[in-house]
């Protein structure tokens, strides 16, 4: 504003004439928008007819635009962990990739040397793992967006020399597949004389289940141990690997790779209502008042195989004083199954088990 008329006011950033206005409203669009990242100084000068000059200024600062999209998002599905396989073993490489555009390719390198390059997906390398030599290998998977942008995922990979495997071996499991839902059971041994075992460690698709120091040398659902891993296995690659030592020190190593199918027909998994009458009387004769009773012990298992056992405690009484006297178990699988129960007084006895009964799951 002015007492008089205004001439023009001038647009200035820093020092440089940007835009001169003679006619109101004095407005400077758009030039903002063309300005490359960082900081300016905006002045304005404004004179009159008689030559008098206004001045204001403002800081301004341009930050750089963030980028238009992500890098990709790439993981290896297969193998699921860092791996070790024998000599000649096949094993699939698969990849998961997403992106917020679209994806132009995706590199599979080993040892920083190109392998394979995919452009549709699904992103899968076959078979190349299997004609490797012995050695220990960097997977390594790089994937491009069609604006240039790269996301990588990495695993290492061990290749045993056949030799390595010579000295000891997988007794079980034989077989090459499995049916989904079933457990599985292994066992490694010496096949050397002159290899006598102190202990294995067993590793699933790279994760560590367990370390075996005495014989026999086994894991899973078979010796009853708690090897959950190796329970109800899901379809797809399974890749057991056991890691020995000798009484003298040397090592050995055996890999393993089971594909686990469909089954034909998956258990069926059912509810059992288990009844009871509560005890009258002690294991010696002496009278047991029902308030006497604190709780339960139901303890079941699949017949034939009582080490597979499983325990559940129930109160004797409810919230609102009443006995109880029934339990359901969940979630059962087709079969045969032993079932007992024992009583827990408030002293925190328990009881003998009461005869065991069988029931068949169809």
């Amino acid at each position: 504003s002015d007492d008089g008329e205004i001439a023009y006011c001038d647009m200035y950033y820093n020092g440089q004439l940007q835009r001169r206005a003679t006619v109101g409203p004095y407005a400077y669009n758009r030039f903002v928008k063309s300005l490359a990242p960082g900081d300016y100084e905006l002045r304005a000068e404004c004179k009159d007819t008689e030559g008098l000059v206004g001045t204001a200024t403002r800081q301004l600062t341009v930050a750089a635009a963030p980028p238009s999209n992500t890098p990709p998002s790439v993981d290896f599905t297969l193998p699921t962990s860092d791996l070790t396989v024998a000599e000649g073993e096949s094993q699939a490489v698969a990849l998961d990739v997403s992106d917020d555009g679209e994806i132009a390719y995706c590199d599979l390198l080993v040892n920083g040397q190109l392998q394979r390059r995919g452009t549709v997906a699904p992103f899968q390398y076959n078979r190349f793992i299997k004609w490797l030599a012995p050695g220990n290998y960097a997977l390594r998977a790089e994937c491009a967006d069609a604006e240039g942008l790269v996301g990588i995922a990495t695993r290492q990979l061990t290749v045993l020399a056949s030799g390595q495997n010579e000295r000891i071996s997988f007794s079980s499991p034989s077989a090459t597949t499995m049916p989904s839902g079933a457990d599985l059971f292994a066992e490694v041994v010496s096949d050397d004389s002159s290899f006598a075992i102190s202990n294995c460690k067993l590793y699933h698709n790279g994760d560590f289940v367990r370390q075996e120091n005495y014989a026999p040398y086994t894991w899973g659902a078979s010796d009853g141990s708690l090897d959950l891993s190796l329970r109800t296995l899901s379809t797809g690659s399974h890749n057991l690997l056991a890691d020995c030592t000798s009484t003298t020190g040397e090592t050995a190593q055996i890999s393993r790779t089971l594909e686990v199918v469909a089954s034909a027909t998956e258990p069926t998994a059912k509810d059992v209502a288990l009844d009871w009458l509560a005890p009258t009387t002690r294991e010696d004769g002496s009278l047991l008042a029902a308030t006497e009773i604190a709780a339960y012990v139901i303890h079941y298992y699949p017949s034939g195989n009582s080490s597979a056992y499983e325990n559940v405690q129930v109160d004797a009484w409810d919230t609102a004083g009443n006995m109880i006297s029934s339990k359901l178990i969940s979630s059962l699988v087709s079969g045969n199954w032993t079932f007992t129960i024992a009583s827990v007084d408030t002293q925190g006895q328990v009881s003998q088990f009461a005869t065991p009964v069988s029931l068949t799951i169809p």
